[in-house]
């Protein structure tokens, strides 16, 4: 792996140029140059490096459709100056909070030398200590570090900034390194924010207005009461108006299509987003096509590390075989999804038919599809009983909305279940009415 040393210019200045203007160093990302560039035969890309006093260890990937996939060598960038100066904040304070600036100084040369810093803060903040010089000199010894602190007070709500100029003192008063001593200077800003004291209370009001309808009105009138405690400068409203019955809820539907990583049940509780994003923008007619490929992408890489967790008879269990035995929701939660999402990508049928076979080889003589292994979704209970109506109810739905064919007996067996449960809590009530009425089966309840 090659290196290759950047000196910063803002070390580059002598004694006769302490004058001239030096750079500031504010641009600190944490990754650089994660970008995707198509080239033809050769290209050269040119970026600004970071001022970050560190290595960057980078390599390169190629894809091409005749040569196929290439990796370059790692080639390692080290950004390196003699001399420098840093800030330590935290990301945010509180309007009022009084918080430690820490300076660091590095000298990295072979003789010490004297060293002014100067301190400027942007408005917003002050020092705690109104007589306290911002502007200090000591001798900075040779290959060492020297931290010093400030104690600050954040006062106004909003971005903010602290700024160190450390620079060569020629006005030290005491011997401090060589007689002829080049100059150094380097300046670092550093941003963060100023947060309001009090802790955030969002007030939400919604309405649903239909144009069309002569017997609804077309106007909506809210008082919004804030607290008396509320901060001033801090209260903000936002409104929002969408066409769409699901209103703000699809505004931001893609942070919904992660890659299904995880567990068993990790690995479904991302296959199924993805899926029913799937479904939604294409009945609305607003599935673009990068968003289709990157979601059929994620079903593909769902449906196969979902098989790392089946088991021998079929069943599914958030460890797979690390697991006694399988779970019957996550069973039924697989049988569902993938069931639906062989619309979509290639999904066995045997993967499906094995695992409805061991549904219902686990039904109980209560009716009851047994829990066989708890998972964290405690349906109705399953964490202390081995059958509830909540976990049938659910089983019964899945099969029916994936038109899974379901035995009679099986059916009627599990009405009787769903029945029997007496004082369930609300949402066992809510699940079994509603599949008592996937069954058509309206007495109960």
């Amino acid at each position: 792996m090659g290196t290759v040393e950047v000196q910063f210019l803002t070390g580059q200045y002598e004694d006769q140029n302490e004058e001239k203007a030096v750079t500031m160093r504010s641009y600190f990302p944490e990754t650089w140059l994660w970008e995707l560039i198509p080239v033809s035969d050769q290209v050269q890309v040119k970026r600004h490096l970071p001022h970050t006093i560190t290595n960057w260890v980078t390599n390169v990937l190629c894809i091409s459709d005749d040569a196929g996939v290439g990796f370059s060598e790692e080639f390692e960038l080290r950004s390196f100056q003699s001399f420098f100066v840093e800030i330590i904040t935290p990301y945010s304070v509180k309007r009022g909070e009084t918080f430690y600036l820490y300076i660091h100084i590095s000298n990295y040369l072979s003789y010490k030398f004297p060293v002014r810093i100067t301190l400027r803060l942007s408005d917003g903040l002050v020092l705690e200590k109104p007589k306290e010089e911002p502007s200090l000199s000591y001798c900075l010894a040779a290959n060492n570090t020297y931290t010093h602190m400030f104690k600050i007070k954040g006062t106004k709500i909003g971005s903010v900034n602290a700024t160190v100029l450390a620079e060569s003192d020629n006005q030290y008063p005491e011997d401090c390194g060589p007689e002829t001593i080049v100059f150094q200077r380097d300046i670092f800003l550093k941003t963060f924010q100023v947060e309001s004291e009090g802790y955030p209370i969002t007030i939400t009001k919604s309405a649903l207005l239909c144009a069309s309808d002569p017997n609804t009105s077309n106007n909506i009138s809210w008082q919004i009461l804030t607290p008396k405690e509320k901060i001033i400068g801090t209260e903000k409203t936002h409104i929002s108006l969408n066409a769409d019955l699901l209103g703000p809820t699809i505004e931001k539907l893609e942070q919904l299509l992660d890659i299904p990583s995880g567990c068993g049940e990790q690995v479904m509780a991302s296959i199924a987003p993805n899926l029913y994003v799937l479904k939604y923008l294409n009945s609305t007619n607003a599935l673009k096509l990068s968003v289709r490929h990157r979601i059929i992408r994620n079903l593909k890489v769902g449906y196969q590390r979902i098989l790392n967790y089946a088991h021998k008879d079929g069943s599914f269990s958030a460890f797979g075989y690390h697991d006694p035995n399988g779970s019957m929701f996550l069973t039924a939660f697989v049988v569902r999804t993938l069931e639906e999402a062989k619309k979509y990508i290639y999904v066995d049928q045997r993967v499906i038919d094995k695992a409805v076979t061991w549904i219902f080889d686990h039904q109980l003589e209560n009716g009851c599809f047994n829990t066989m292994l708890h998972v964290f979704q405690d349906m109705g209970g399953t964490s202390k009983e081995n059958s509830t109506a909540g976990l049938t109810a659910y089983v019964l739905i899945s099969l029916m909305e994936a038109d899974i064919s379901i035995p009679k007996s099986v059916q009627t067996n599990a009405k009787y279940c769903i029945r029997s449960q007496h004082n369930p809590d609300k949402y066992t009530l809510a699940i079994s009415c509603y599949a008592l009425f996937k069954v058509n089966f309206y007495t109960s309840y």
